[in-house]
């Protein structure tokens, strides 16, 4: 195991994690994970630039396997951007997917 760092992402982001979490009985960090994991899964292209978007909501610094902490740091590296913004990115994008598919 490992630990994915802190990070701000956008409230809507949040609020629909926080849905997600509560509609399915897991707690938010478990949400975050497993999007985060499903994103390992299924892969998407990450932008090279940074979202611009506001960021309100902080995700607390969470455990993660191993895989997707290394996963989070070689995406960060490769892009050039911080950890943060590559679950940033991740986060949305997956949200994004999943909307597509209601």
């Amino acid at each position: 195991m490992g630990r994915l760092p802190t990070s701000f992402i956008n409230a809507h982001d949040a609020d629909e994690i926080r849905r997600l979490a509560e509609k399915h009985g897991i707690p938010f960090n478990e949400a975050v994970r497993q999007i985060v994991a499903l994103y390992f899964r299924q892969p998407f292209p990450l932008s090279r630039k940074r979202m611009g978007d506001s960021k309100t909501d902080r995700l607390p610094e969470m455990v993660a396997p191993r895989h997707v902490v290394e996963g989070i740091h070689a995406l960060a590296s490769s892009l050039g951007h911080t950890r943060g913004e590559v679950l940033r990115q991740i986060i949305r994008g997956t949200l994004r997917k999943r909307r597509g598919r209601d």
